[in-house]
């Protein structure tokens, strides 16, 4: 992904409340169309007009299958890491009240899975267990530079605080890093409306924490069998910039 692209998501991603995801890649892609067109201008004065259209339309064709086939692979990994999950809390393989064993065991499964940004699960008391994959161009993350996983951890006493932990690939969380204060996970959008649809879903695009990351976030509630109340929610961000390389 070149620079032109990633200015352009920064720019977009703080107009996010106006466009759609669609919107988003497609216009992502529509800047590599145009740094063609100055290619193109140059071979139409040497070449004939039959090639020129010819390179055109081979570069879009490129261009469309590759976003389409990347995204269908990231958002049908999503929903795959929460149908697991909301699957082995089913065949009691998960206690969604062990939290400490709840988020050793999400730290591994992201390792399986590094293609996605984060995995995540909140209950409607107030915790919220989370890994996910530092990338560089997370601005808020730089005290982590060097620990590819970072895990954080809001508990019912306080739940607006995020705290932020190295975490080793044993599933162990190592280093405090930092304290996030952030939306209770009960007010954010994704969880919100997890508990009103009651059934998987997409959230809008946004952006995680403090950072400049477009995201979009694939959710699924998970109820108990007996009593059917609601243990929590399971969740993956995905990032737009990740899709568009």
């Amino acid at each position: 992904m070149n620079c032109l692209q990633i200015l352009y998501l920064k720019i977009c991603s703080r107009l996010l409340g106006k466009f759609s995801l669609q919107t988003i890649l497609i216009v992502t892609s529509v800047l590599q169309i145009v740094g063609m067109v100055g290619l193109t201008g140059y071979l139409s004065f040497h070449n004939s007009r039959q090639a020129v259209n010819n390179l055109t339309n081979h570069y879009l064709g490129e261009v469309s299958e590759r976003v389409t086939q990347k995204l269908e692979s990231y958002l049908t990994t999503a929903d795959l890491i929460n149908r697991l999950n909301v699957s082995m809390v089913k065949q009691d393989e998960i206690i969604p009240r062990d939290l400490k064993r709840l988020h050793r065991h999400l730290i591994l499964q992201y390792q399986q899975f590094p293609q996605v940004t984060s995995i995540l699960f909140a209950n409607p008391k107030g915790d919220l267990r989370s890994i996910h994959g530092v990338n560089p161009l997370d601005s808020s993350l730089s005290s982590n530079i060097g620990n590819p996983l970072e895990a954080g951890v809001s508990d019912v006493s306080n739940p607006s605080k995020l705290r932020l932990y190295s975490a080793d690939s044993n599933g162990n969380l190592t280093r405090y890093l930092e304290t996030l204060k952030l939306v209770d996970v009960r007010k954010r959008p994704w969880y919100r409306e997890a508990v009103k649809r009651g059934k998987a879903g997409w959230s809008d695009v946004f952006l995680i924490g403090t950072t400049n990351t477009a995201t979009i976030n694939a959710y699924r509630p998970v109820y108990d069998k007996a009593s059917s109340q609601l243990l929590g929610v399971f969740s993956v961000n995905v990032s737009l910039l990740e899709i568009s390389k």
